[in-house]
C-alpha cells in the first residue's frame, strides 16, 4: 500500500509552493499599479527587477515562470 505522501505527491507540491513563495513574497506590484508619474513608474520597475534578483540564487524556480512575470509587468506598463 502506498503512503499518503507518495500517493498525493505532497512533498513535490510543498517544494513547488516554497519555491514560488521565495519570489512572490513581498512582490512590489502595488507601486507600479499606483504610479502617477514617469518617475514613480521608473522607481517601481527598478523595485520589481531588484526583487527578481532573488532568482539568481534559486535554481529551482522555472525560468519560464520568471519570463511570464516580466511579460505581465510589461503589459501592466502598457495599460
Amino acid at each position: 500500500m502506498m503512503s499518503f505522501k507518495a500517493d498525493t505527491n505532497l512533498e513535490h507540491a510543498i517544494q513547488s509552493c516554497n519555491t514560488a513563495n521565495i519570489l512572490m513574497k513581498d512582490f512590489p506590484a502595488n507601486p507600479l499599479l499606483s504610479a502617477e508619474s514617469i518617475f514613480e513608474v521608473e522607481e517601481a520597475i527598478q523595485g520589481i527587477f531588484n526583487h527578481m534578483k532573488r532568482l539568481r540564487h534559486n535554481d529551482t524556480y522555472p525560468l519560464l515562470k520568471a519570463q511570464n512575470i516580466v511579460d505581465l509587468v510589461s503589459k501592466d506598463m502598457g495599460n
